[in-house]
């Protein structure tokens, strides 16, 4: 099994922050999905709440600030429980949701951190695997389809 490293040499167009840092604190979950929905239409402008690509980058934009509590998100964005529990089963089995953390201080880099936040969406889907290195670095690997480690 060959796992390979996300180079950080990217190009250009994909090449930039995924998330602006925070606030410091915010009044209240409402606040927090406020940001998260309008720092998700500044990554894609076109992103329309019904879309679940668009549903996930928020609920993973959401989870850098409360960390990996899909039930506060769920509530918080208004997204599908079941959608919600796959994805994050996925997140949890990758080791970018963590027991209390989120494995998501790439996502704030100039340098690839839309390529890392594209990557973490391709976990949630099942789409791409990943696991923590001796360094606790994220390493990616493509599977054979979402049903393939969905049901593992």
């Amino acid at each position: 099994m060959k796992t390979n490293r996300i180079k950080t040499n990217v190009d250009p167009g994909l090449s930039g922050k995924a998330l602006e840092k925070p606030p410091t604190s915010f009044n209240n979950d409402k606040d927090i999905a406020h940001w998260v929905r309008r720092s998700m239409r500044k990554l894609e402008p076109g992103g329309c709440l019904e879309d679940p690509s668009f549903q996930l980058a928020c609920l993973l934009a959401a989870s850098s600030i409360v960390g990996p509590d899909e039930d506060r998100i769920v509530r918080m964005l208004g997204l599908r429980p079941h959608q919600v529990a796959l994805w994050a089963s996925n997140l949890r089995r990758g080791g970018i949701w963590q027991a209390d953390t989120v494995c998501c201080g790439v996502w704030f880099e100039e340098q690839c951190g839309q390529v890392d936040f594209v990557a973490a969406m391709l976990v949630a889907e099942g789409l791409v695997e990943s696991t923590l290195d001796d360094k606790g670095e994220l390493m990616y690997r493509a599977v054979a389809g979402p049903l393939r480690w969905q049901h593992n």
